[in-house]
């Protein structure tokens, strides 16, 4: 069982946000290409950028059992275009954590109707070609491919 707890500027959600970032690497970036400061961090933390944005949080043995103390496992959020994004700390993944997350944020908020020229009426998940593990886990959860994005 985990809680979808929305994210503030707190220092355990800003260090936990941050630790986030610190563990991406190049299979999994989309967004950025060099690591914030913390002072630029904390900024766009305080922005509150995204429609909704969770702190992921469950027992750490992945039970649902009575008095477990809660840890914190990652991070999932929807942008105003219908965008899910989702981090997992690299000790927690691989356990499950991720699609509940995504099942529980798309359960707890649905997508923003469509408007043309700005955004679909149905859940996207912007993944790096690379990263096979999300690419799998979004396909578990219905998602099919939809497009594919190039940059210059």
């Amino acid at each position: 069982m985990i809680k979808l707890i929305p994210v503030t500027t707190s220092e355990e959600h800003v260090h936990l946000l941050y630790a986030l970032l610190e563990e991406r690497n190049e299979a999994i970036n989309i967004s950025h290409t060099e690591m914030p400061t913390m002072q630029q961090h904390r900024k766009f933390v305080a922005k509150q950028p995204y429609r909704a944005w969770y702190v992921i949080e469950g027992s750490a043995d992945n039970s649902a059992g009575e008095g477990m103390d809660p840890t914190m496992l990652g991070a999932v959020y929807a942008t105003h275009q219908n965008e899910i994004g989702i981090f997992i700390l690299k000790k927690y993944q691989q356990q499950g954590w991720g699609p509940v997350a995504v099942k529980k944020l798309m359960h707890t908020i649905g997508p923003l109707p469509a408007v043309v020229g700005l955004r679909q009426g149905m859940w996207l998940a912007n993944i790096n070609p690379k990263n096979e593990a999300s690419k799998i886990a979004f396909e578990r959860l219905g998602f099919k491919l939809y497009q594919h994005t190039y940059a210059l």
